[in-house]
């Protein structure tokens, strides 16, 4: 995590680009384990909306529910950010919505 934070930071790092991407994976699959399995679960539905993998009528609601988040974000609604708001219950809550910024 030091290398990757002196990375961002502009300055040098003393290994090589194979072990810095192997810390960064290593931190990414630490923050997801971290998570939720239902923010997991909507960050990969969002990501794949993104990227086309869902029927039109799928992909639409999974971006429509990204695109309510970030708003919700910008306005500072946190309501809406909690799961609870969505009609079905099943909204993603506020780490999904950061992880959008």
């Amino acid at each position: 995590m030091t290398d990757l934070t002196a990375l961002s930071k502009g300055k040098a790092v003393g290994r090589s680009l194979d072990g810095l991407l192997d810390s960064a994976r290593d931190t990414l699959e630490g923050l997801l384990t971290a998570l939720g399995p239902a923010v997991r679960s909507s960050l990969l539905t969002i990501r794949l909306a993104e990227q086309d993998a869902y029927p039109t009528t799928l992909r639409r609601e999974g971006l429509a529910a990204r695109d309510t988040l970030r708003d919700a974000m910008e306005r500072g609604d946190q309501a809406v950010q909690e799961p609870s708001s969505c009609a079905s219950g099943g909204s993603p809550n506020k780490a999904v919505a950061s992880s959008l910024r």
